[in-house]
């Protein structure tokens, strides 16, 4: 999604843009009015760069401009779609409840986040673990062992050979640290690479064809889509705008691209359903749920609850898939421990054969 950002400032991060919400929209509803309730949270944010940002809203609340006009221009820590819901709320009178709709979307999106990262996590730090221990094991716990062996006259199976060799060039401490800073120089690549647009929508391609990671990423950004979607259309931004905006708050490059073809369609008096249908990206339930809305009239509701239902949809997938994942990394770190494990003991049974 597009940011707008103001140069030299500092970009909060994700979990402050919640907490801001969330309390900006208490203070409101309690009737304190908006600079002060600023130079509350400018107080009480844990994080400099948002304190920064609340601070200078203020500021600019007390020249005479907006708060939609005062957040376009904050360090990136507001995109286009919160700047235009809040001016919305502006002319309509109901920023107060836009407030509050804007915090319990923030505050989904980023429990959706934690809970996809949280199932990431696991694995990847499980498969760091394995990793050292099969690089690093054997020349810290095993040392002077395959020598003895050696100078005993034995003769080495194949796997204890390739074990000592792995051993004895990690025993040396500048090949393990130039290992390790390859590995973090291959990773800041990738990451590097993957903040293209074109690179992260390839990857987002591949893994949509996935059969299971596919369809979790497919209902993840559905239920950003629809929640988003849901928020504009009640507070009267028009469709095309809604459309583009909420897309980019999927945060799914692919749904980004496709959602031009909506749009098109759109603009050329197609219905809402036969538009969305077009795009070739979302759940046949969701547009089952849009046709309906569609005739009845009362579409953001169900899209309220269609994005309730992929939410919780998601967290019984994220859910079953660590189920999953928990068994298969045991089994990897047992059978890495099984190789060192049989690579000491075969010479040792080939010496007490020898006997």
């Amino acid at each position: 999604m597009e940011i707008v950002s103001k140069i030299g400032l500092p970009t909060p991060q994700r979990k402050s843009r919640v907490v801001f919400f969330r309390c900006l929209a208490l203070l409101t509803a309690s009737g304190i009015p908006f600079h002060q309730g600023l130079d509350v949270l400018a107080q009480q944010s844990e994080e400099m760069a948002m304190r920064m940002v609340c601070a200078n809203l203020a500021q600019d609340l007390l020249t005479g401009q907006s708060l939609s006009q005062a957040m376009k221009t904050q360090s990136g820590a507001f995109n286009l779609f919160h700047v235009n819901l809040i001016r919305v709320g502006e002319k309509t009178g109901r920023l107060d409840r836009l407030l509050l709709k804007l915090a319990n979307h923030e505050e989904n999106s980023y429990r959706l986040a934690l809970k996809v990262k949280g199932a990431l996590t696991y694995p990847a730090f499980i498969f760091a673990i394995t990793l050292l221990m099969l690089l690093l094991a054997p020349s810290m716990v095993f040392k002077g062992i395959f020598p003895l062996l050696r100078s005993q006259g034995a003769e080495l199976p194949l796997l204890s050979r390739v074990v000592l060799s792995v051993s004895e060039l990690l025993a040396q401490w500048p090949v393990t640290l130039l290992l390790l800073a390859g590995l973090l120089c291959l990773v800041n690549l990738v990451y590097l690479r993957l903040q293209k647009p074109q690179a992260r929508l390839d990857l987002y391609t591949r893994a949509l064809r996935q059969p299971v990671l596919g369809k979790m990423l497919r209902n993840l950004a559905t239920a950003r889509f629809a929640s988003s979607l849901a928020i504009q259309l009640e507070s009267g931004v028009n469709v095309l705008e809604a459309l583009e905006m909420a897309a980019s708050s999927a945060a799914n490059p692919v749904l980004e691209r496709d959602i031009v073809v909506a749009k098109t369609l759109l603009s050329e008096g197609a219905t809402f359903h036969r538009c969305l249908q077009r795009v070739d990206f979302f759940p046949a339930h969701f547009l089952s749920v849009i046709q309906a809305g569609q005739e009845s009239g009362h579409i953001p509701p169900l899209l309220y609850r269609i994005a309730a239902m992929y939410d919780y949809e998601l967290d019984c997938s994220i859910d079953a898939l660590i189920s999953l994942i928990e068994p298969m990394v045991m089994l990897i770190m047992g059978l890495v421990v099984s190789l060192v494990a049989v690579s000491l003991m075969l010479p040792m049974v080939n010496v007490v054969n020898s006997l």
